[in-house]
């Protein structure tokens, strides 16, 4: 049987390919017999801005590391992904993973390929060396001897850390997981064209939705395809039209992966027994990275346990005359000053955006179950009630005794009252004009009490007097969308906000 061993190099692509000249595999009788081993393949280029989310969740994946081999290819890279690259690879334990292989490519401005007017759109070059590098690492993959090739995209996030083992104990020749985006975009077709080029199946939606659950035969599969390797089938696999024989289509490397696999009667399945993750919606021609940049944004929150006097000094803070907290009778806690300035940096931020509306939402939350297509249909109520809105909660805590109603002629639209927590909301420009204008930073209470003093419903006269002009228009999703992934008391419960200090009395 052929060994790893349990030593794990980090390798340089400048220099494997002299060695592979020469060295042939290392057999071990002792070897270990765990989890297959797995050689996954990551394409990087202008991935700075979900690199270091990527990053994260594959070194959370349940998968014993020291049966994973991870090859790294990055090339004409316009920002910082190079940078980030390296810092995870000195940061995480490369130890841990059997090897890592880093063929990283430094390139100058313009960092184009050749016919490249910018990195965003496809050019008959790009395609052919796109294909001549998922080859590579299918070859690369091959050579080691790994069990399974795993071809990942960047721009994947995988939220659901067992992926790797499910997808390998479905025992199926080429699997990929459900990975849905806005809109219909997913990384499946359910067929194909004459043209081999997409096509929409009957049971795309009901894929896509999850209304039907389990490993589904589709035409393509993209963007997250493992390849059973010890099986003979897989060596008719491809990603380049060289290696196809008579090869009938485009040069577009998942056309011919796809191709490479249906000619030779080898089925791909699809995935979907649970939310596995997201994948970014593809640019368009007339698109800059700047667009990928506004699919997808991380705003770093404000760690109100480190806030200096100076910070304070800058920005003008100061407790609200008069405040308590309503359940503890206590003064703001350092948490809650900095949860309230990590919702102000955004509303700024869309004050100069070009965005007329912005869906913000903290990190420990969990969706409903087929949140997308509840998403849009909330969505499409409110762009279509413009005037009605300035706020939109998409996940709150409603308290008892409310006095809430549907806006007239809605199903999804609720007129809110007095309400807790600000994890999840749409906000518009106007939105957060009105928050910024009363100058909360000088008289602050928590984020979720300012809102409601906001849209005049807070229950405490006094503090919601000193802010006059107490017209922001709000409403919420009926059914909520969204919930804290965790409640006060329940074991893995962590808060942020609670578990700081006290402000000090000159605040």
């Amino acid at each position: 049987m052929l060994g790893w061993r349990s030593t794990c190099p980090c390798i340089n692509m400048n220099f494997i390919l002299l060695s592979f000249l020469f060295l042939m595999p290392v057999w071990c009788e002792d070897a270990d017999t765990g989890e297959p081993t797995v050689f996954i393949s990551i394409l990087v280029r202008n991935k700075a801005h979900v690199l270091p989310y990527f990053l994260t969740l594959l070194h959370n994946l349940q998968y014993p590391k020291d049966r994973i081999t991870l090859y790294f290819r990055s090339h004409h890279n316009s920002d910082n992904s190079l940078e980030i690259l390296n810092h995870w690879f000195n940061k995480s334990s490369c130890q841990e993973y059997h090897k890592i292989i880093k063929d990283l490519e430094n390139c100058s401005d313009p960092c184009l390929l050749p016919g490249e007017h910018s990195s965003v759109g496809w050019t008959p070059a790009k395609f052919h060396h796109i294909m001549n590098m998922r080859q590579n690492s299918l070859d690369l993959a091959r050579y080691d001897r790994s069990d399974y090739f795993w071809n990942l995209d960047s721009d994947v996030l995988l939220l659901e850390p067992s992926v790797l083992l499910d997808l390998i104990s479905n025992n199926l020749s080429v699997v990929a997981p459900l990975l849905t985006s806005l809109g219909a975009y997913s990384n499946f077709w359910g067929a194909m064209k004459d043209d081999y080029y997409y096509a929409r199946s009957d049971d795309y939606n009901s894929i896509r939705k999850r209304t039907a659950v389990g490993c589904h035969e589709v035409a393509m599969v993209h963007s997250s395809q493992l390849i059973d390797l010890r099986l003979q089938e897989s060596d008719f696999i491809s990603f380049h039209p060289s290696q196809i024989k008579d090869y009938p289509g485009p040069d577009d490397d998942m056309i011919v992966f796809a191709l490479s696999c249906t000619l030779n009667n080898i089925p791909m399945y699809v995935c979907n027994q649970q939310d596995y993750g997201i994948i970014m919606l593809p640019l368009e021609e007339d698109q800059n990275l700047a667009h990928d940049l506004e699919t997808l944004r991380f705003i770093s929150a404000v760690d109100g346990s480190t806030m200096s006097h100076e910070y304070i000094e800058h920005n003008k803070i100061r407790m609200l005359p008069g405040y308590s907290d309503p359940y503890h009778d206590r003064p703001l806690k350092w948490g809650e000053i900095g949860c309230f300035m990590s919702h102000y940096k955004i509303w700024e931020e869309v004050l100069t955006s070009s965005h007329d509306m912005v869906l913000i939402l903290e990190d420990d939350i969990r969706f409903e179950p087929f949140f997308i297509e509840k998403f849009q249909t909330f969505l499409g109520e409110l762009k279509s009630r413009r005037d009605e809105w300035d706020l939109a909660f998409v996940g709150r805590k409603i308290l008892p005794d409310t006095e809430e109603w549907f806006l007239e002629g809605s199903k999804t639209l609720m007129k809110v009252d007095y309400t807790y927590w600000a994890l999840g909301y749409i906000i518009s420009k106007e939105g957060a004009r009105k928050l910024i204008e009363p100058k909360p930073l000088e008289k602050m209470v928590p984020v979720d009490e300012y809102i409601p003093i906001m849209y005049d419903r807070h229950p405490n006269t006094t503090w919601a007097n000193q802010f006059p002009n107490r017209n922001l228009k709000a409403v919420g999703a009926s059914p909520r969308l969204l919930y804290p992934t965790h409640y006060t008391g329940q074991h893995g419960y962590i808060s942020d906000t609670e578990h700081t200090n006290i402000i000090p009395e000159w605040l």
